[in-house]
């Protein structure tokens, strides 16, 4: 058909690279739909991965507040590790937690002995959500375990008992002489006769009194060790 006099024929759009747009808008749509599965796929696997080490953690947690509490003489270490659990991964129940002892007491008691240890043990199962993380980590359901081991700390009463001290001997008690007057000749052997030690130093003055003790220490009528040096100032003679 001849367009009217004086109009040009309008040119229909050509197709880009031999396709139309519609065509390229569709196949995008379906490439789009069949890669988002596949990365919803990888992604769920990083996010179970992603559990399966933060319930290792869990479970090393749990293990080690087991452990503490039944270091301290408590009985409800396993109540202890499930509530340690509590808001993880996994959940561990009463019956997944075990206390060895190494004393015979089995128990952390001041009965046992010096040193003792406890060690607790953690085995609870984990289920994969994703089949291929199942094969990474050996199944679909798999047990996690965590070991800790802690020092009793109830120190036992036998490790740390008072020693009864040992009396030493009465020492033997001497009356010290009283020889204020005396000459110091004598002075020096009176004291000697009572089984102390004379120390005589003199000082000058006196008068009359030249060679007589002016004072003495201790002094006498005291009891002392015998053998105790017996002090004793007399006028220069």
């Amino acid at each position: 058909m001849t367009p009217p006099s004086g109009q040009r024929a309008r040119a229909r759009p050509r197709p880009l690279f031999g396709r139309s747009r519609r065509a390229l808008r569709g196949q995008a749509l379906v490439e789009l739909a069949l890669i988002i599965p596949i990365l919803l796929f990888l992604l769920l696997g990083a996010l179970d991965l992603g559990r399966v080490f933060y319930a290792n953690i869990t479970v090393a947690s749990a293990a080690k507040e087991a452990a503490l509490r039944a270091s301290a003489g408590a009985s409800d270490w396993d109540t202890a590790a499930v509530n340690e659990s509590r808001g993880g991964f996994v959940q561990i129940a009463a019956r997944d937690v075990s206390a060895a002892y190494s004393d015979s007491t089995n128990e952390c008691s001041d009965s046992a002995s010096f040193g003792a240890t406890v060690t607790a043990t953690v085995d609870t199962p984990f289920t994969a959500i994703t089949p291929y993380v199942g094969a990474i980590i050996g199944g679909q359901t798999i047990t996690l375990t965590s070991v800790a081991t802690a020092h009793c700390a109830v120190l036992p009463t036998t490790a740390f008992a008072t020693p009864t001290p040992t009396p030493g001997p009465t020492p033997t008690m001497c009356t010290v002489p009283n020889i204020l007057g005396q000459n110091y000749l004598v002075a020096a052997t009176t004291i000697s006769n009572a089984n102390l030690t004379p120390s005589g130093s003199q000082t000058n003055g006196g008068g009359n009194q030249k060679g007589q003790v002016a004072s003495q220490n201790p002094a006498g009528g005291l009891l002392v060790s015998c053998g105790s040096t017996v002090s004793y100032l007399y006028y220069k003679p």
